[in-house]
């Protein structure tokens, strides 16, 4: 199942794009965001991996685990 990328989502990502490059150029940048997009297209096909919320808050997403690292998917 292709991996259905929210708005809110695809802005995080860009932030996400935005940030790193300022902190490691443009190539670390690309690679990096490449891999994690890649990874939410792996997960999506994956239900037993996505993990819900468990703050009131934030309800209706989940998230997932990539590497050592914490990724949301709202």
């Amino acid at each position: 199942m292709p991996a259905k990328i929210y708005p809110s989502a695809e802005e995080r990502i860009l932030e996400i794009w935005d940030y790193s490059k300022e902190q490691w150029g443009e190539k670390q940048t690309n690679a990096y965001v490449s891999e994690l997009v890649a990874e939410i297209e792996r997960v999506a096909g994956q239900r037993h991996r996505w993990r819900p919320f468990l703050d009131d808050e934030l309800t209706g997403g989940y998230f997932f685990s990539l590497s050592a690292s914490l990724h949301l998917l709202s």
